[in-house]
């Protein structure tokens, strides 16, 4: 959760800290609003449910799954970098994502097996379900980024204020 705040950590010897985790944990922003635009697709579109479906619902169960791994690889980095607000706010914030990925994976593999049972009704509701909690998680993902680069960035000058190289 913390990618830009990762480079400019220090860790004991002053050296740069090792961006390993967020290499590591890339597909955090690529892979909860692909399985949020997958499952809000696969819902809504009848061919691609039968295309991409169940390959939607485990993607969005195997979130659930490795999600934990990027909090507590945020939580790790969080403990070697200066304490802020800002860090602090994107820490709480990480926390917020569970929630949203758990319930886009109950609501889409609810709402794929209940394409098998036949009620028209139960599905329009787990359509609905899906679609609130995409739209959660989506959101949530872009808002925890959104904080990372406030807490990366917050004491570097705006561009054109810099000392004069093109660095800004």
């Amino acid at each position: 959760m913390f990618h830009g705040i990762q480079a400019r950590a220090s860790n004991e010897d002053g050296a740069a800290a090792s961006s390993r985790d967020t290499e590591r944990f890339w597909w955090r922003w690529v892979l909860v609003p692909l399985a949020s635009i997958g499952a809000v697709a696969a819902a809504l579109i009848p061919g691609m449910r039968t295309r991409i479906g169940w390959i939607v619902a485990a993607g969005a169960a195997l979130n659930v799954l490795l999600l934990p791994l990027v909090t507590e690889s945020g939580e790790s980095l969080e403990a070697r970098v200066p304490e802020t607000s800002l860090v602090e706010t994107h820490a709480e914030m990480g926390e917020r994502l569970l929630p949203w990925v758990i319930a886009l994976a109950i609501a889409f593999a609810a709402f794929m097996f209940s394409r098998r049972v036949g009620r028209r009704w139960v599905s329009e509701i787990l359509v609905a379900a899906t679609a609130v909690a995409a739209l959660g998680a989506t959101v949530e993902v872009v808002l925890i980024g959104h904080s990372g680069a406030q807490a990366a960035w917050a004491d570097t000058p705006p561009s054109g204020q810099g000392d004069g190289d093109g660095d800004g």
